[in-house]
């Protein structure tokens, strides 16, 4: 495979940098490799690059840019070429002008999200070696890795082109309108259900970024932990039809939404598209569960 890898980093705005060191250290289990210039870097423990997430300071909560990993270098030179193609703009990024990160690509999404192309970072290890499996003393609930973001547009079909045509993407489910345009498309890179979901929505916003947890019993006692930590839990322990995954949603001090999924299937470069009518979005979205206020978990970051 060549392109895109996977999703590397999201980067969001927080309030308070102390509170939410707090907050993902000790909460969500993250593991901070980094602290300078109003900027906390964090990973997960079997994760290995320097950081999957990055929390600025600043007005929160909201998305400072997304971040993909390319297989090469020379993929960088060939989606540059696709990018400005399709009509973006596009900006080289010199080594280390992003913390820990490599030459790479800066560009605005048609949907109005800031995004990075890079290959390279610098990669401080994985939190066990053998002969353990899973590190000793996590805290928190200690996902294993960064899984997808969820991101709005306002034209979603020229959206899920761009991310198709130019960076690679798959659709792996949709919900189609009755004019046959998306309402809502979760592409996939790697062989996950979705690397990244696009729905109908504002310029430039996000939904929530996710965390994968091993299965329904780890998703059940993150909401545990939240609880214990006198967290609000936005979205009760609950499975989507869409993906199939297991879930929960939660906000952080500032608001910014995170979920942890488990399950789903494996996808491949054959998947079918599975479709969705717009009439089935309420299951589509929530098989069971769900919030009591869907209206209200719909509103963007």
């Amino acid at each position: 495979m060549s392109g895109i890898m996977r999703l590397g980093f999201v980067e969001v705005l927080v309030n308070n940098l102390s509170q939410a060191r707090n907050f993902y250290s000790q909460i969500l289990g993250l593991q901070e490799t980094r602290n300078g210039d109003g900027t906390l870097f964090f990973k997960c423990w079997d994760e290995y690059d320097h950081h999957s997430v990055v929390l600025k300071e600043g007005k929160g909560p909201g998305l400072v840019r997304v971040g993909w990993k390319v297989e090469s270098e020379r993929d960088l030179d060939e989606l540059e070429k696709k990018i400005e193609e399709f009509g973006i703009k596009v900006n080289r990024i010199s080594k280390k002008e992003v913390t820990a990160v490599g030459e790479g690509l800066s560009f605005t999404a048609p949907s109005g999200q800031p995004m990075i192309l890079y290959h390279e970072i610098e990669q401080v290890g994985r939190a066990v070696v053998p002969p353990e499996i899973i590190p000793k003393g996590l805290v928190g609930i200690s996902p294993p890795h960064l899984d997808h973001v969820v991101i709005s547009a306002e034209d979603a079909d020229e959206a899920v082109k761009f991310m198709t045509s130019v960076l690679g993407f798959r659709v792996g489910e949709q919900i189609l309108d009755p004019a046959g345009h998306s309402v809502a498309s979760f592409l996939f890179r790697s062989n996950k259900p979705h690397d990244l979901a696009i729905m109908r929505g504002p310029h430039g916003r996000y939904h929530h970024f996710a965390f994968y947890l091993d299965d329904w019993n780890e998703v059940l006692r993150a909401s545990q932990l939240l609880a214990q930590s006198h967290q609000d839990v936005e979205v009760p322990p609950s499975q989507h039809g869409i993906t199939r995954g297991c879930t929960t949603y939660f906000r952080d001090l500032s608001g910014n939404r995170i979920e942890t999924f488990a399950g789903g299937y494996v996808t491949y470069p054959d998947f079918p598209t599975i479709t969705w009518s717009i009439e089935d979005m309420k299951r589509a979205v929530f098989n069971f569960g769900g919030p009591g206020n869907l209206e209200k978990f719909m509103q963007w970051v």
